[in-house]
C-alpha cells in the first residue's frame, strides 16, 4: 500500500534532489527577517497516510523527477502555508518519490523546508501530495524539487 511520509526541517538544503519549480511574489514587506519554523503536514482526503521523519530518506538509483511533479499551489507569504499538487509516475514500475518544498525569504535563503515521501507510486496514476509549514517570516518564493528511486530504509 502507498503511504506518504513528511518531514519538517527548518533551514535545510537538500542537494541530493534535482529539478526545480518555483513561484514568487514581490508583495512582502522588507523587514530583513530570516528564519522560520516548519509545521506539521497532512494528506488530502483519500491521499496516502502521513508519518513524520527527521531527515529526508536516501534513494537508491535516484533520478530527477521534475517532469513527474505537478504543483497546484505553492504560495509565498507568512503564517500557515500549504503547498499541494500531484506526482505522476512515468516509469513502467512503481517508484518511490521524494519531494522537497522550500520557502525562501527576501534574501533567497531557505526560511523553511518540508520533505514529502510518496512510496510505491503506481505508473500513470496521479498521486496527490500536500505539505504545510508555519512561517514566522515573510517569504517571497516557494520552490519544489523531486527525485524518484527506491527508498533504502
Amino acid at each position: 500500500m502507498r503511504r506518504l511520509r513528511t518531514t519538517a526541517v527548518a533551514l535545510l538544503t537538500t542537494p541530493a534532489l534535482t529539478g526545480l519549480a518555483a513561484c514568487s511574489s514581490d508583495d512582502g514587506p522588507d523587514d530583513g527577517s530570516s528564519g522560520g519554523s516548519a509545521g506539521s503536514s497532512s494528506g488530502e482526503a483519500g491521499a496516502p497516510t502521513a508519518a513524520a521523519s527527521d531527515t529526508p530518506p536516501a534513494l537508491g538509483r535516484p533520478r530527477p523527477a521534475q517532469r513527474a511533479i505537478s504543483v497546484e499551489a505553492c504560495p509565498p507569504g507568512e503564517g500557515e502555508l500549504t503547498a499541494r499538487g500531484t506526482v505522476r509516475n512515468r516509469e513502467k514500475k512503481a517508484r518511490d518519490f521524494v519531494l522537497t518544498i522550500e520557502w525562501l525569504d527576501e534574501q533567497s535563503k531557505v526560511a523553511a523546508s518540508k520533505v514529502a515521501v510518496l512510496e510505491a507510486v503506481p505508473p500513470g496514476e496521479p498521486t496527490p501530495w500536500e505539505v504545510s509549514a508555519t512561517l514566522d517570516v515573510v517569504t517571497t518564493a516557494c520552490t519544489a524539487r523531486a527525485s524518484s528511486g527506491s527508498l533504502l530504509d
